[in-house]
């Protein structure tokens, strides 16, 4: 996220923060801010414990910037 999406973000937030939308979008940015804290300790930790388990990492995490694209794709049709 861009500083000037931040900007715009928090513009929008502030001034919609009682509407439904507005909550369920900061929810969505907290989770996923939360999800990412989260994958890069359980990554930490399985590299720490092994290096071989980095190619099953980079292949999961390819795997899911796949899917994740093609979910987008699907979900944001021009």
């Amino acid at each position: 996220m861009t500083y000037n999406d931040w900007k715009k973000f928090t513009s929008y937030f502030f001034k919609n923060y009682k509407s439904s939308e507005a909550l369920k979008e900061f929810g969505k940015f907290i989770l996923t801010i939360i999800s990412i804290i989260i994958i890069g300790v359980v990554m930490g930790l399985l590299l720490n414990y092994s290096w071989w388990l980095a190619i099953p990492i980079v292949l999961f995490i390819l795997l899911a910037f796949y899917v994740s694209m093609v979910w987008i794709e699907w979900k944001f049709v021009k």
